[in-house]
C-alpha cells in the first residue's frame, strides 16, 4: 500500500530507490553466502583462467596480470548481469505494469542500480587485491572512476533496448546469452591487444566494452592518463548506445502491458 501511494504521488525517486534496495536483498534472502555469491563467480573465473593462462599455458608478457585478469573479469560480468536481467525486468515487474501509471524506465534503471552496488562492492575487493598486488598507485586512478560511469550508462542503454523488445520477443533470452559469450573472447579480457593482428584492430576499437575495459587498466594499472580524443570518442559512443536505447524503449513502452 506504501508503494502505491508513493507511486500516485508521484515520488519516483523514493519508486527507484523501493525497487532498487528491495531486488538486491531478495537477489540474496535465501542464500547462506549472501552477496558473497555474486563474488564468488567471477573470481572463480579468474581463478580457472590465471591457472590456464598463467601457469599451464605461460601466457604472460603482461605487467600484473592477476589485476589485469581480475579487473577485465568483473567489468564484463558487470555487463553480462545488469544487461541480462535488465532485459528481463519488465516482465518480473508484470504484476505493476498493467495496474498502476508509473514511467516504465524507472524499472530497467532499478535493475542496472541493483547491479551496480555489486559493481561497487566488487571495486572495494579489486582494491583491496590491487594493494596486495603492489601495483603502484597513480594520480589517473581517479579516471577509473569515469569509465565506470560510462559503464553504467552503456549498461543502462543495453538494458533499455533488450527490455523493449524481451515481452513479445522471449527468444531474445538465447540470443543475447550467445552474443555475451562471443562477446567475452571477442574483448582482450584475458588476453592483451599487442597479440592481435593489427588489421582486427578496428573490430576492438567499435567494441565499446573492449575500449571502457582497455581504459580502466590503463589508468588504474598502467598509470597513464587518457588523451582528450580518447574520452570524448568514449562518451560520445556511450551516449550513442544509451540514446538509442532510449529512443526505442519509450516508442515501444505503450504496447507493454498488451505483450504481457
Amino acid at each position: 500500500m506504501k508503494l502505491v501511494k508513493k507511486i500516485r504521488e508521484k515520488n519516483y525517486p523514493f519508486l527507484v530507490n523501493q525497487f532498487t534496495v528491495t531486488d538486491f536483498k531478495l537477489r540474496y534472502s535465501h542464500s547462506a553466502l549472501g552477496y558473497l555469491w555474486s563474488l564468488l563467480n567471477p573470481l572463480l573465473l579468474f581463478g580457472v583462467l590465471y591457472l590456464v593462462f598463467s601457469v599451464f599455458m605461460r601466457f604472460g608478457g603482461v605487467e600484473h596480470y592477476q589485476v589485469y585478469l581480475l579487473s577485465g573479469i568483473m567489468l564484463y560480468t558487470y555487463f553480462n548481469e545488469t544487461t541480462s536481467s535488465g532485459m528481463m525486468s519488465l516482465l518480473k515487474k508484470s504484476s505493476l505494469l498493467d495496474k498502476v501509471n508509473f514511467p516504465r524506465i524507472i524499472i530497467p534503471l532499478s535493475s542496472t542500480l541493483t547491479n551496480t552496488i555489486t559493481l561497487f562492492l566488487n571495486m572495494v575487493i579489486l582494491t583491496i587485491f590491487i594493494g596486495f598486488s603492489k601495483v603502484p598507485i597513480h594520480g589517473s586512478v581517479f579516471f577509473g572512476i569515469l569509465t565506470l560511469v560510462e559503464l553504467i550508462i552503456l549498461a543502462l542503454g543495453v538494458s533499455l533496448f533488450l527490455s523493449a523488445f524481451y515481452l513479445n520477443f522471449r527468444d531474445l533470452t538465447h540470443i543475447w546469452g550467445v552474443i555475451l559469450q562471443l562477446g567475452f573472447w571477442a574483448t582482450p579480457i584475458i588476453y592483451p591487444m599487442d597479440i592481435v593482428p593489427a588489421k582486427y584492430h578496428i573490430l576492438f576499437k567499435i567494441n565499446p566494452m573492449a575500449r571502457l575495459i582497455h581504459n580502466f587498466r590503463m589508468v588504474v594499472i598502467m598509470g597513464e592518463m587518457p588523451g582528450t580524443r580518447n574520452i570524448i570518442l568514449n562518451l560520445v559512443i556511450v551516449l550513442f548506445f544509451f540514446g538509442v536505447g532510449y529512443v526505442v524503449f519509450q516508442r515501444r513502452q505503450k504496447y507493454f502491458a498488451e505483450w504481457l
